[in-house]
């Protein structure tokens, strides 16, 4: 068995199990009840704000792709299409996470990226991996602000989040070196593939010098400075549409919930899952919620509805890009 067909069974085994474990403990009078109490005219919000969240998104990918692409003088889409294509790119990459296993939307996103903007397979992995290297710094910072201004009285949740907010400035600290001290990282990469076949070899160098070119075409203040300014207004955006979610039934909870909620939702995003992250969102609900004085049941009402509103939403988008995107752009 080989590392890819490991991680997505351990993917779906947690997700299949932390879902079981919760349902065992369901009392399904209250899951009904919270249910039935749905405002649709907070859901309608829940779904603005996240299309706001995604478009931003979709823009900051856009904005580094475009750099990445002016330094390999490639030519350039109109920034209408530029923005286009990233966003369809992006909720392909969505709907790629709620219907497959172990995140395989991430390279369907990747590969649309490539063949859509007729790059190369090293600058589109680099620009898919430092859009969500912003999003990793979008988590931090919230992480951060959770744990030293709206949670001072829950000592298990600020512990949570500031072993998260280490493990994440570690991750962010190893990046930064690898930009810093790339030439001796191709070095002792290279070295280490050594005992490799040499197209395999040659291959993986390719990749990584095409990877240290994309990164390097994204240092200049304006596309860092315009990238941070997404990344702040889409967890925004999602913050609000998580927000927006608690509101829909009927709880009277501070926007230090929906932030919350949207900081869970990340990192239970990040774990391998189950399709549609079945099992790791009902987790990360139910843990937020029990922090607010809520029951197993509302945590598993609010991630189902989570869950829907993304599938529902992503599944129409990318109906409509396959209906009337141009045919090479489908391929």
């Amino acid at each position: 068995m080989n590392t890819k067909t490991t991680v997505t069974w351990v993917g779906i085994l947690l997700g299949f199990g932390l879902l079981l474990f919760f349902l065992i403990q369901l009392d399904w009078a209250l899951f009904w009840q919270a249910l039935q109490g749905l405002r649709p005219l907070y859901i309608g919000l829940m779904v603005l704000s996240c299309l706001g969240g995604s478009t931003l998104r979709a823009l900051r990918c856009g904005v580094l792709l475009r750099a990445m692409l002016q330094r390999e003088k490639i030519p350039l889409f109109s920034w209408g299409k530029h923005l286009r294509l990233s966003w369809q790119a992006l909720y392909i990459g969505i709907f790629g996470n709620m219907v497959y296993p172990a995140k395989a939307g991430e390279v369907m996103r990747v590969f649309y990226l490539h063949k859509a903007f007729d790059t190369t397979a090293g600058t589109a992995i680099t620009a898919a991996t430092l859009d969500r290297v912003m999003d990793v710094l979008g988590v931090l910072s919230i992480g951060l602000a959770l744990t030293y201004t709206f949670l001072p009285t829950s000592p298990l949740m600020r512990n949570a989040l500031f072993s998260l907010g280490m493990a994440l400035g570690v991750i962010l600290l190893l990046g930064v070196l690898f930009i810093i001290f790339h030439q001796q990282c191709h070095k002792i990469i290279r070295y280490i593939l050594t005992p490799f076949p040499a197209f395999l070899r040659e291959k993986c160098l390719a990749l990584l010098g095409q990877t240290i070119d994309a990164i390097m075409s994204v240092q200049r203040p304006s596309t860092l400075g315009l990238g941070l300014f997404c990344t702040g207004m889409a967890f925004f955006c999602d913050a609000l549409a998580c927000w927006a979610l608690l509101l829909a039934f009927g709880w009277t909870l501070p926007f230090a919930a929906g932030l919350s909620l949207e900081l869970a939702f990340c990192v239970a995003g990040s774990l391998p899952s189950a399709p549609g992250y079945l099992g790791v969102y009902q987790a990360a609900a139910v843990f937020v919620l029990s922090g607010f004085g809520h029951n197993v049941a509302d945590g598993i009402a609010v991630a189902m509805i989570e869950q829907l509103v993304w599938l529902l939403l992503s599944g129409c988008i990318c109906g409509l890009i396959h209906l009337y995107s141009p045919k090479n752009e489908r391929k």
